[in-house]
């Protein structure tokens, strides 16, 4: 959100998180100008560099805790998603887990953690781009 509102060079921005068995895919996707395009890049690896050197706040951490168990309560109101989840939760840990039980592991996450993770998964060495320039 800060480079699409503080610096309003991407037109849209968003970040996308697949889990698979073993492994997982975060993806960040935007659209810009070519003439703002390093420019863009550069902010996201900037943001990326601050979740890796600053830890969440209690505030931040707690508002983070709130969004997600909020998706969570979303989600399973979608009988067909609720489903997935729970099958795919049964095949590749052989447990359902339930909201209460969920919302308990969401609140035991520390904003060390999330540093922690932060710093493995967006080590600048690990990650990789594509662009792609459309010619309109």
């Amino acid at each position: 959100m800060n480079i699409r509102e503080k610096y309003g060079f991407t037109y849209y921005l968003e970040a996308s998180y697949t889990p698979f068995e073993e492994c997982a895919q975060w993806a960040i996707y935007l659209s810009t100008d070519i003439k703002n395009l390093d420019r863009t890049i550069s902010l996201v690896y900037k943001e990326l560099k601050k979740l890796r050197e600053q830890p969440f706040t209690t505030l931040q951490l707690d508002k983070a805790k709130k969004q997600i168990k909020g998706q969570i309560a979303l989600a399973n109101e979608n009988t067909s998603g609720m489903l997935h989840v729970i099958a795919k939760s049964f095949l590749l840990f052989n447990r359902i887990d339930t909201l209460p039980a969920l919302y308990k592991q969401v609140e035991k996450v520390t904003s060390s953690q999330l540093l922690d993770i932060a710093n493995e998964i967006f080590d600048e060495k690990k990650l990789s781009r594509l662009v792609y320039r459309s010619k309109l």
